[in-house]
């Protein structure tokens, strides 16, 4: 199931008990997502059941989403966002829709799980991010600060409700989490290609890179103001030893690229700092260029005096 492991299972079935409707808004990035398929997870099983299709929608550039006037939520309901790819495979028609991509990149993605919990102690849910980071909060038993904490992100930064895209958040505070997403999603990635090669299905070996890489944020989180650093090569070989423990039969076979794998996620998760600081510059200078050109289309001298002339009656 999704909560424990991220794949994504197609079948019907309930929800759970009754309760108020609730509306549920923010958005989904790993860089912003556009067009994901969105949806709530009302029992937390990871499986879309025929109950919860009506409770789901997708992404606009931006990522953005809003899904209204869901009932029955209860402690175990999940948020989920998948790609396309995996909403097609869910029973999802996507006939007319382009594949997902991350905003920040123009890539496109596919073969992504994403989750995050739905508190219970609010009924706020606007602004509720679903991210790379809210999935390690979703698939673990740790609460959102302690997953925070461990992944070095600054003082005070909620993961269920900070977006790096908006506007007014800090460079840094942006920085710091689109790192920790980008490296996630990375180990992610890297493993279940891995678990793929050696012959294990793409949704069992996506879950089991999510449960290793999950077990050790919970270890961690059990050393006192101990941090991970998923650029270290000591941090991945644990990681990629728990993997290899969750997939027994492929276990040899990732033995074999074991090395290979941690030095490209090592070296990546280096690297990607300068790329992302890159991609901000460029979105910056769009933006900026965007604006420029709005300010002379609509205060070119004849237009102004055009309104100058209608203001004053001549």
């Amino acid at each position: 199931a999704c909560g424990g492991g991220g794949s994504v299972t197609v079948g019907v079935g309930g929800g759970g008990g009754a309760a108020s409707s609730r509306t549920f808004g923010g958005n989904a990035s790993k860089g912003p997502l556009n067009n994901a398929f969105v949806f709530v997870d009302l029992d937390g099983d990871g499986e879309l059941d025929a109950n919860e299709t009506e409770y789901s929608t997708w992404t606009d550039a931006d990522g953005a989403y809003s899904i209204a006037n869901v009932s029955d939520v209860s402690s175990n309901s999940v948020l989920r966002v998948l790609t396309r790819d995996l909403a097609a495979e869910a029973g999802i028609d996507v006939t007319g829709r382009n594949a997902t991509t991350d905003g920040s990149t123009g890539q496109a993605l596919s073969g992504v799980v994403l989750s995050a919990p739905v508190p219970t102690d609010t009924t706020d849910d606007a602004g509720r991010m679903v991210t790379p980071v809210t999935t390690m909060v979703a698939s673990s038993d740790l609460t959102p600060a302690q997953v925070a904490d461990v992944l070095g992100l600054p003082d005070g930064l909620d993961p269920l409700t900070f977006n790096p895209y908006a506007s007014g958040v800090t460079a840094a505070d942006a920085l710091a989490a689109e790192k920790a997403a980008h490296q996630i999603m990375n180990v992610i990635g890297s493993l279940a290609s891995a678990g793929v090669g050696g012959g294990v299905d793409a949704s069992d070996s996506y879950g089991a890179a999510i449960t290793a890489l999950v077990e050790v944020i919970e270890e961690t989180a059990n050393v006192n103001g101990a941090t991970i650093d998923l650029a270290e090569v000591d941090n991945l070989s644990d990681i990629v030893s728990k993997f290899k423990d969750a997939l027994p039969d492929a276990a040899a076979s990732i033995g074999t690229v074991e090395n290979a794998i941690i030095s490209a996620m090592a070296t990546e998760n280096v690297t990607w700092r300068r790329e992302w600081l890159w991609v901000s510059f460029r979105r910056l200078a769009m933006r900026i260029l965007k604006a420029s050109l709005w300010l002379r289309a609509t205060f070119q001298p004849s237009s102004l005096l055009s309104r100058m002339r209608q203001a004053f009656g001549s």
